[in-house]
């Protein structure tokens, strides 16, 4: 037994065996979240996204686009369900955290407004991950199809998440300082924000407009704020249950549950 395998510990392998049994069957540990392309929804799904497309955004103006509506940023699938299961992590304490290591997303249809969504997601794959930090890891892949009030086909994703063994005390997996920005990054970041190029609106782009290997627009990420991941949070529309809702839902996925280490309450969820 190698060394990484040793820091793992039993829970790594009981995860693993869990884990697998239940490939190709429904995702259970990722609730549906919007399903409604309604104006709300996607006027705060693209706040969250910093989009400015007013396709996204103002029926009006998708009255006179290509799609006669106004429609939703491709990757407003993300609201209606995101591909992040974690196979049998919740079923019971295994002494892991679990982390999104990859998303890819493939569309075959637009989503227009009034739109109604449903999707279904399914455990595609378990597998030994590489290790990270001196411990074994486990990956699980799961996939979501996505379909429109006609039960037509919007698209797909696929995601990959992590899982590590982690207990409270032990070392972090990344341990460094808060990054304060300088006046050059400050400059930097400014400079970027006032010279994004605008977005296309209604100006739809074909596949012979393009040529393999053309740059893309470059977005500006920059400081990230705590209203900024709450608002990240809400466009995400999954629910997030609080007091009894939340004693209840820890009650029933022991394996989403923490002691909280400041208050000693022991139904905190693991994703705080």
């Amino acid at each position: 037994m190698s060394d990484t395998r040793i820091l793992a510990g039993r829970g790594l392998d009981e995860f693993l065996e869990d884990s697998r049994q239940i490939v190709g069957q429904p995702a259970q540990d990722v609730p549906e979240g919007t399903n409604v392309a309604d104006v709300p929804s996607l006027r705060g799904f693209c706040g969250a996204l910093n989009d400015k497309n007013p396709l996204y955004a103002d029926p009006n103006y998708g009255a006179i686009s290509k799609y006669n509506s106004m429609v939703a940023p491709p990757t407003f699938v993300i609201s209606v369900r995101t591909p992040t299961s974690a196979a049998a992590f919740d079923a019971k304490q295994y002494g892991m955290i679990k982390l999104a290591k990859s998303a890819a997303f493939e569309w075959v249809d637009v989503i227009r407004l009034g739109d109604r969504l449903a999707s279904d997601i399914v455990v595609a794959d378990v597998r030994d991950g590489e290790p990270v930090e001196g411990r074994s890891t486990a990956e699980v892949v799961s996939q979501v199809t996505y379909r429109n009030s006609y039960g037509g086909l919007i698209g797909s994703g696929q995601g990959t998440m992590r899982v590590i063994p982690f207990q409270p005390g032990d070392k972090l997996l990344s341990d460094r300082d808060v990054y304060r920005y300088s006046e050059e990054d400050i400059a930097r970041f400014a400079k970027e924000m006032d010279s994004e190029v605008p977005p296309r609106g209604k100006k739809v782009r074909y596949w012979n407009d393009v040529s393999v290997g053309e740059k893309l627009p470059s977005l500006c990420k920059p400081h990230l704020t705590i209203p900024e991941v709450f608002a990240w949070i809400t466009a995400e529309a999954k629910p997030l249950p609080s007091a009894t809702l939340n004693y209840f839902e820890l009650k029933s996925r022991p394996g989403k549950t923490r002691v909280n280490p400041t208050t000693h309450w022991p139904y905190m969820n693991v994703d705080e």
